[in-house]
Parts: C-alpha cells; structure tokens; sequence
C-alpha cells in the first residue's frame, strides 16, 4: 500500500483544488489538528469516537513526520471539498470518521479496477469510454429490480385474477393449505423471473459490448439461489396484506421503488440518507442484493460472505415467520366472516 508524506498529500490537494495556495494549506491543517485533537476511544460505541478520519494510527504531535496511506489522503481531499461546501469544520472530520469503514472499503474497490485515460476516439453511441463503469454491477441491480418488479406485482395478479374471477373465498376456504398455494405460485413466477437477469447479461454483452465477468461463481450461483428465497419470502408477506384489504393491496405498488433504494439494488444505500440504514438491513432483498453484488464484481465487503449469507437467511426465515400469522388470519377472517373485504 502506498504512502505520502505530508507535503506530498498537501501539494496533492491543491493541484486538485486551485486558488489561494495559504488558504487550502490552512484548511488542511485545521482539519488534521480538529482530526488529532478529538482523540479515540476504542471503547466508544460512537463511531467518531473510536477512529480517526485521517491518521491510522496515535502518534505525537510536532517534531514527528506523519505518512498516509492513499485512503487518508483522499478523505482529506473529500473534507477539504465539504468545508468549501460550507460545513463545519469539526462536522467535517465526524463525518469522514463514521463513514471511515465503508468509505474505505469502496475507495479500495474502485482502485483496483482496470482504468485508462478518456480517449474520444474510443467513444461509441450509448457506451463509456472508460472501463470504470463495472457494468456487472448495473446487469446484478437491474436483473434484482426486474424479479422484484414481478413478485410484487405478481401477488398482487394472483389475488386480483381470483377475486375477480369469483373463486377467491373459496381458494381461502379450500382444505389444502392457502400459503402454499400462493406460495407455489409465486416460486413460478420467480423462476420464470430468472429471464430478466438473462436478458440484462444479454443487453450488457451484446448490445453494449462490455466485457461481464463473475469474480465469484461459486459464491454467486449460492447468492443467486438465497436471493430468490429472499425475494419470494418478502413477497409471501406483502400477498395476504393485500387479501385481507383492497386499498393496502392498491399501496403494495408503490413499495416497488422504495425497496430498489433501501436494498442497494442499482446504487450503495451510502447515497441515502443515515436513517434509512437502519431500514435496510430488516430486509431480506439489501442482503440479497450485498452477496450477489460482492460476489460478482469482487468488491470486498464490510461483513465476510458467510456473515451476509447468514443473515440473509435469517432475514428471509423472519419474512417467512411473519407471513405464516398473516395466511393463518386471513383463513380465519374468510371462514368466521365470510368475507375478505370486497367492498
């Protein structure tokens, strides 16, 4: 890993950023004495507590010649940009150290892609010019999007085909189990679903001549295979909602683009705001979305692939738990009532 001093990291900074050559210098050692002087407290459960945002390590101050590493020297570039967006200056440095780990983890991932200069001679109707696009990425994110797309409309098709036909009452009221029905049902729909992450792979190649490549295809055929349990699961819980109430049922679509933000599908949920984190991983479709992301373009994830797949599982066992009180209560409401709410 490479290493700068500091006046390295300095002239760095202000090539990038130009103008009064003092007053850049400052902002720089203002924010590396703020970094210095808040201290860490590896005990701390406060992430801008516990490291620093732009050292690795304690070391005195004056006197003593100070290296960092390429990571540090660009969160110095992205703190330098955030004061000159009109941040404060200590915000600045708390920022840059609660998001220190997985900032880290996706500067190391970006350099280690292949990249060449912009050439416009390269340039093409409809394609990049460099190859820093990870077009695998987008193919995961859109197959992801377009199977979602059609488990959550699908149940919806299933309810509405039956009450429309007449035959949903007695679909409840049937002997054979109602959750398996519909959950047959959708597994169907959810392996035929399987052609739009085909047809993705097919435009990405094809079409637009990328080069996709699986990094992983051991990992990602078993992230595949968890991934559509995790999908189907979520669906098994929106399918009686929308049985039981026809307005939740109309509302169920407009869930189809938050749950594309919130699970990472087509770009890093660290583009949302902080509070939707805590959103995001209760769904089993954002761990779904994590290990075939990782799996596919080999980035190196925050958690080991076996801790993703574990609560991948555990997330999609939770979504099934709670799917199972919600058949049993429609069953219930249908048989005691005679009704499921048509009007």
């Amino acid at each position: 890993m490479a290493r700068f001093k500091r006046n390295q990291v300095e002239e760095a900074i202000y090539a990038i950023k130009g103008g009064l050559r003092r007053e850049v210098l400052n902002r720089i050692k203002r924010l590396l004495d703020t970094d210095r002087n808040l201290g860490r407290d590896r005990r701390s459960r406060d992430a801008a507590r516990t490291q620093f945002a732009f050292f690795s390590d304690e070391r005195s101050g004056s006197g003593v010649e100070v290296w960092f590493h390429e990571y540090e020297a660009f969160a110095l570039l992205l703190a330098v940009n955030l004061l000159g967006h009109g941040f404060p200056q200590q915000t600045c440095v708390e920022i840059l150290r609660r998001l220190r780990l997985p900032l880290e983890v996706e500067h190391g991932r970006i350099l280690r892609q292949p990249f060449r200069p912009f050439d416009p001679k390269d340039a093409k109707p409809g394609q990049l010019a460099v190859d820093t696009a990870d077009p695998v990425y987008v193919v995961v994110g859109a197959a992801l999007s377009g199977i979602w797309s059609i488990v959550l409309f699908e149940g919806n098709w299933i309810i509405g085909g039956e009450r429309g036909a007449g035959t949903l009452e007695y679909l409840v009221g049937a002997p054979s189990s109602f959750m398996l029905v519909i959950g047959s049902r959708l597994v169907g729909t959810i392996v035929f679903s399987l052609l739009s992450m085909v047809l993705s792979w097919v435009i990405g190649a094809w079409l637009f001549g990328y080069a996709i490549t699986i990094s992983e295809p051991g990992g990602f055929l078993i992230s595949t295979a968890l991934a559509l349990v995790a999908l189907w699961a979520t669906g098994m819980v929106l399918a009686p909602l929308g049985i039981m109430w026809r307005t939740v049922s109309t509302f169920l679509t407009v869930l189809e683009y938050p749950v594309y933000a919130l699970s990472g599908f087509l770009f890093p949920i660290l583009l949302m705001p902080g509070w939707t984190r805590s959103v995001s991983v209760v769904l089993p479709p954002y761990w779904a979305a994590l290990a075939l992301h990782g799996t596919s373009s080999g980035e190196p994830l925050s958690l080991s692939l076996s801790v993703v797949w574990g609560l991948l599982l555990l997330s999609t066992a939770a979504a099934v738990a709670l799917s199972w009180p919600l058949f049993r209560l429609v069953q219930r409401r249908a048989r005691g009532e005679g009704t499921l709410a048509l009007t």
